[in-house]
């Protein structure tokens, strides 16, 4: 019975980064940071807000990603994808005894390193952003793929 009710989809965030320098880069580490509200709504049902004990609840997930790119050549470019999962929980009883849940992404954030140091990053904001969420360093869960 639950497991109809959870539905899964597939989502994926294509990047691109650019090299407009007129010198070669080595040995760059492209770093991606996906954000996602994990987010239970319970209904105006005073049975489940005593049962669970809140009205709202969200969980941020960060699922990471890395390439190491050996070199990128002046004026060029890699185009990668990260491929994740979002859930959404069907609630057909109107909150009565069910939770509806879904997952919200918030954006994502690229980093780019050369020697251990940082030397770009890019923001992607979706839905209410990434105002006030700071990098997680998440080891990566998921791998980056370059296209």
């Amino acid at each position: 019975m639950i497991d109809d009710k959870l539905k899964t989809f597939p989502r994926t965030y294509e990047m691109i980064v650019f090299n407009r320098d007129i010198t070669d880069a080595d040995g760059i580490e492209i770093h991606d940071e996906i954000y996602s509200d994990d987010f239970v709504e319970i209904r105006n049902n005073a049975n489940t807000r005593m049962a669970v004990g809140g009205a709202k609840m969200a969980r941020l997930e960060t699922i990471a990603g890395k390439v190491e790119v050996p070199k990128l050549a002046a004026g060029g470019r890699i185009d990668m994808t990260h491929r994740f999962n979002t859930e959404f929980y069907i609630d057909r009883d109107n909150g009565k005894t069910d939770e509806a849940a879904t997952d919200k992404v918030l954006g994502v954030r690229l980093r780019i390193y050369k020697g251990g140091a940082m030397i770009g990053e890019e923001i992607h904001e979706v839905n209410r952003g990434l105002k006030g969420i700071e990098w997680q360093g998440t080891a990566p869960t998921e791998g980056t793929a370059v296209k």
